[in-house]
């Protein structure tokens, strides 16, 4: 009798690792589907960015608030650009909209007049917004 339990444990234990085996192909089938059925990711264009700012807010104070988080810590306490790195605001525009991005991190909105400069500014940071978009 004991030989027989021995046996059935046995072929249990083979059973069992094919089940693991099975759940384990089947779990990388879906897998693998999912990725192929996922949906391209999408890239924006300059152009596209251009408009955007433009003509929605929403994607208007996305932007200011990305390019306010690349300006450095000190650059954000002084309000000016210090490190001339390529990313955040320029010298000549750091002072205006660093004080329009803390208006909007604060307020969570912008004035029309804020809104209307703050695109004018931002069409030449074009590039940089469609790098961060597109990151």
């Amino acid at each position: 009798m004991s030989t027989d339990y021995k046996d059935e444990a046995y072929w249990r234990a083979i059973q069992e690792q094919e089940r693991a085996e099975e759940e384990a192909r089947w779990s990388a089938k879906c897998e693998m589907e999912r990725e192929l059925n996922k949906p391209a990711k999408r890239v924006w264009t300059e152009d596209e960015i251009k408009v955007l700012i433009q003509t929605n807010d929403t994607v208007l104070y996305g932007a200011l608030k990305k390019l306010y988080a690349e300006q450095t810590a000190d650059e954000q306490n002084d309000g000016r650009t210090k490190h001339y790195n390529g990313v955040g605001f320029n010298g000549a525009d750091s002072k205006f909209l660093s004080s329009v991005s803390e208006f909007l991190i604060k307020r969570g909105f912008l004035t029309d007049k804020q809104k209307y400069v703050t695109r004018k500014k931002l069409v030449k940071y074009n590039k940089q917004l469609t790098k961060l978009a597109n990151a």
